[in-house]
């Protein structure tokens, strides 16, 4: 009974596996790729199953060499890691991706193929080589911030790295420079706006890229200045004078910080700032001028006399000095000194714009507002001219000068002028130029007293004739 069991079992698994080899039979007449995956398919779990298997490799190894690419052979390895080619089709990859990259001769694909293949490549020398020679001629003509980076990070041993290193350091600056100069621009733009807050924050960015940059703290200490930050304003201007070799910066630097101690109401400070401005500069004109300023700011009137007369002892031709010393001596009732340097001011400079404060300080002087001026002649600049101040009605007059613009819309080519006093001050007077006959009013007492009238002089007489009152 048993042996007929085990023949029936013999006969059926014959038969069971008769269709099998068939199959197999089959696929190994066809030979091809398919055929032995639609055996597979069907007999996953055949004794034909890894024969099958590694006749696809073969297969598939056969077909990436007749194509004979980089993509076939990186395919083949994808799918057959463990594969008894990998070491054959690593070496060919190798030497395919070494000719693509001849073929394209870039450093680009010099280094890809480096990258890929290692410091064991076949021809890593080679192309490292290659590589590094066709960066540094790319520098030549194209340099870039992370082109340099580059080369250093990857050529260490080159012997161009100084040569690319100076290179990088100038790219480096430049690229500063401008960055800082675009801050500079939106700082312009924000203070036309009165964004003051931002302004200083643009300001910022550009004393972190340069800290000795002075052009900035200056702009940021004038900032803080305006904006009542006294104490950030000589921060600032401390570190300016620690950095600038300008002898203008330097002084300039001194007074604004003395300037701001008077807004603290730190006079003995802002003094003790001037004098160590004067020590530091002591055969420059603009130190004791500012250091004059800071005198009569503090009530010193004679030593800041004494100042502004060095000042112009060693510079004798500016303007602005002599309008500081005429106010000056106005003050200590010299009249005649105060004309003097009132009258040297106009004729270094016609068309000078006097600082407010000194302009203030002159009406307070005995030559503003007089009730008649009947007998004079007077010299009348843009400087002293109706523009410059709002005042009541009164007498207007002239003083021959030879000046070119007088600054009450004269016509440019005007060069003597003539007048004579208005006898009533209530009245404004109508002037005509004798030089070209034109008529101008003005409704202002501001006038200098400089010469007493001569009657019986002809010019006077002249200008007398020119004179209509209204």
């Amino acid at each position: 009974m048993k042996k007929l069991f085990l023949v029936s079992a013999m006969i059926t698994f014959s038969i069971a596996c008769f269709p099998q080899k068939g199959k197999w039979k089959k696929a190994l007449n066809i030979n091809t790729i398919e055929s032995y995956q639609d055996f597979l398919v069907n007999y996953p779990k055949s004794e034909f199953s890894d024969v099958a298997i590694n006749n696809i490799m073969e297969l598939e190894y056969k077909k990436a060499k007749e194509i004979n690419s980089i993509d076939g052979y990186e395919k083949f390895i994808q799918k057959y890691p463990e594969g008894k080619y990998v070491v054959r089709v690593n070496t060919t990859l190798d030497s395919l991706g070494f000719a693509s990259a001849q073929v394209i001769n870039t450093w680009e694909k010099y280094e890809e193929y480096i990258y890929k293949f290692g410091e064991n490549a076949l021809y890593y020398d080679i192309a490292n080589e290659k590589a590094e020679a066709l960066l540094h001629q790319e520098l030549i003509s194209n340099s870039t911030i992370s082109l340099c980076e580059h080369f250093l990070d990857s050529y260490p041993k080159s012997i161009n790295q100084y040569e690319i290193s100076t290179t990088l350091i100038d790219l480096k600056e430049k690229k500063i420079q401008q960055d800082i100069e675009l801050y500079f621009e939106e700082t312009s733009e924000l203070l036309n706006k009165r964004s003051y807050a931002k302004a200083i924050a643009s300001l910022d960015k550009v004393i972190e890229l340069d800290n000795f940059n002075t052009r900035a703290l200056i702009w940021r200490g004038d900032i803080k200045y305006y904006e009542k930050d006294y104490q950030g304003s000589i921060n600032d201007y401390t570190q300016v004078i620690r950095l600038t070799d300008n002898d203008t910066t330097l002084v300039n630097s001194y007074f604004k910080i003395a300037q701001s101690m008077l807004e603290l109401e730190n006079n003995n400070q802002a003094l003790l700032k001037a004098n160590e401005m004067v020590k530091s500069k002591p055969k420059f004109s603009q130190s004791y001028y500012y250091r004059a300023y800071i005198k009569y700011k503090v009530g010193d009137k004679q030593g800041a006399l004494t100042d502004i007369n060095k000042s112009i002892q060693l510079n004798p031709f500016v303007a602005e000095a002599y309008s500081m010393r005429g106010v000056f001596k106005s003050e200590l009732n010299d009249d005649i000194g105060a004309i003097k340097d009132f009258r040297k001011v106009v004729e270094i400079n016609p068309k000078i714009r006097f600082n407010k404060e000194i302009l203030e300080k002159y009406k307070t002087s005995i030559y503003y507002k007089k009730e008649s001026y009947i007998g004079t002649i007077v010299s009348i600049t843009q400087s002293f001219g109706a523009s410059e101040f709002g005042v009541s009605p009164g007498g207007f007059t002239f003083w021959l000068e030879e000046y070119k613009d007088i600054g009450f819309d004269i016509d440019q080519e005007t060069s003597k002028t003539w007048g004579l006093v208005s006898i009533d001050k209530d009245n404004p007077l109508e002037l005509k130029f004798v030089s070209k006959g034109w008529k101008v009013k003005f409704t202002t007492t501001n006038a200098i007293s400089t010469q007493s009238l001569k009657q019986d002089d002809p010019i006077t007489k002249k200008a007398i004739s020119c004179i209509k009152l209204k």
